[in-house]
């Protein structure tokens, strides 16, 4: 059965949640077992095609069982792969790709599967179909705004105790091109001068 190429995309793990945990979004370890979970009922790969057909403002394309989502006008992919043979059971499905693109996928599945949670890197949160998948996007969004400021404050705090090592490094370049700068003068003196004195001999030998 023919496969789409996801090398060179990331896996997006989804389990099932029975219930919706509070708060809504957590950062908690992906494998804390606190949250209630339960399988869900497999169901038929004509289903899952259909439910995210309904996807606004995405183009599906099918390989098999390989279903990929693409923004319109846009290049990032998301994959998502399901086995063989029916009926397909949610641990079984293999997203991959585009988180955007992953969040309202896994936010049309709910219809099928009940509450899922999505781990996007280090960022975990619930889609249980109470929210438009945008307001997940969204949330996903400001939480990596925030992961990335974060970093950034870290990166002052440190560059104001230590000294920028970009700074120091930009010193070097610029002692060393001041002083091949002042050196350049001396080696037109010195070549000129052996010119002069070139010249001089031969005029010597000359007579």
């Amino acid at each position: 059965m023919p496969r789409l190429d996801t090398h060179d995309l990331s896996r997006l793990p989804v389990r099932p949640v029975r219930g919706r945990p509070s708060p809504t979004y957590r950062t908690h370890d992906p494998g804390d077992a606190t949250a209630s979970r339960e399988a869900p009922l497999p169901r038929q790969w004509k289903q899952i095609t259909s439910v995210i057909a309904e996807v606004p403002g995405v183009v599906m394309d099918i390989e098999g069982r390989d279903l990929e989502l693409r923004f319109q006008g846009d290049e990032s992919r998301f994959v998502l792969r399901a086995p063989d043979e029916d009926p397909v059971e949610l641990a079984s499905l293999e997203l991959f790709g585009n988180e955007r693109l992953g969040i309202r996928a896994v936010h049309a599945l709910v219809d099928l599967f009940g509450p899922m949670e999505i781990t996007i890197g280090e960022y975990v949160d619930v889609i249980d179909g109470k929210e438009p998948a945008e307001v997940v996007d969204e949330r996903h969004r400001e939480d990596l705004h925030k992961r990335a400021t974060a970093m950034l404050d870290a990166w002052k705090e440190y560059d104001a105790k230590t000294g920028s090592l970009f700074h120091q490094v930009q010193g070097v370049l610029d002692a060393r091109r001041r002083t091949e700068a002042e050196a350049q003068p001396t080696r037109m003196i010195v070549a000129f001068a052996m010119v002069v004195i070139g010249c001089f001999l031969l005029l010597l030998l000359s007579r």
